[in-house]
């Protein structure tokens, strides 16, 4: 029985340190394909994450913390009801969704997250 344990405890454990968490999995993202400059990040959810592990991001928290006015080519936001909310993202397109998950966790803190990449529309530039 407890060679059992073991064996089932190793096996959560290195599941455990190779997948990237949901909350992760978006900033990584953002790090790999935009450059700061051209990215802004309106975040809820993924908010600390990104003002952690992406401190050269421009990141606002929600509607209450975002700017009136963005110039910026791109725009990222983790809760779709953001675009419709701030009246800015109107100029805005969604031109990507992501989803990061992590179904193989036995007791997630949070099971997925969403990333929508916005882009300014043409006749907005």
């Amino acid at each position: 029985i407890a060679f059992n344990l073991i064996q089932t405890s190793l096996v959560q454990v290195k599941k455990q340190a190779t997948q990237i968490p949901p909350t992760i999995a978006p900033v990584l993202y953002i790090k790999e394909n935009f450059n700061p400059d051209e990215m802004i990040l309106v975040t809820t959810f993924t908010y600390r994450q990104f003002q952690y592990y992406a401190p050269n991001f421009k990141n606002f928290y929600g509607t209450a913390n975002a700017p009136n006015n963005i110039d910026s080519r791109f725009v990222a936001i983790d809760y779709k009801e953001l675009q419709n909310q701030i009246p800015y993202l109107s100029k805005y397109k969604i031109i990507e969704n992501r989803n990061f998950s992590q179904p193989e966790q036995p007791f997630p803190r949070l099971h997925q997250t969403h990333l929508y990449i916005l882009e300014k529309k043409i006749n907005e530039l």
